[in-house]
């Protein structure tokens, strides 16, 4: 029988056992093996999954950058991507503070939220988006700017 044994680095197998790789057909150790998500040990050893994974990426490169930004969006912000693209349609591809379309930009639309509550106020430019966090989401302190920046404009 198999022994398993949990550690920092992930689970360790021991009785130094062996296993034939389908992918490389190399002998390697147990313990250059994954488990499965159903908990068995892989066929393929994890240098030959890994190999597959960059393979793959590097061949489907849209849908690589498809499956990220969904990603991103549903652990960052608790969105789809259809829900970004009808925020997008909603403000016209432009940014909700400085009007820039995102075309101008080069680059997607971030998504603002509120830090405290998570809730999605619209679509920034980086340069917005960066602003708003430098000033902390503070009211009172970006009116206290704006104060400041018309006081010192030459009319």
């Amino acid at each position: 029988m198999l022994t398993l044994v949990r550690t920092d680095s992930g689970v360790k197998y021991l009785n130094g056992r062996t296993k034939t790789c389908r992918s490389c057909y190399e002998l390697k150790s147990i313990n250059d093996f994954s488990l499965s998500r159903s908990g068995n040990i892989q066929h393929d050893c994890s240098d030959c999954v890994n190999a597959k994974a960059r393979k793959n990426r590097k061949n489907n490169p849209d849908r690589t950058k498809a499956t990220r930004r969904k990603s991103h969006l549903k652990r960052r912000y608790s969105i789809t991507p259809k829900v970004y693209d009808l925020l997008f349609e909603k403000q016209e591809g432009k940014c909700s503070i400085c009007g820039k379309h995102s075309n101008k930009l080069g680059t997607e639309l971030a998504v603002d939220h509120d830090h405290v509550t998570g809730e999605i106020r619209g679509l920034l430019c980086s340069n917005c988006n960066l602003g708003l966090g430098i000033f902390k989401d503070n009211y009172e302190l970006l009116k206290s700017a704006a104060k400041y920046i018309n006081g010192h404009t030459n009319k």
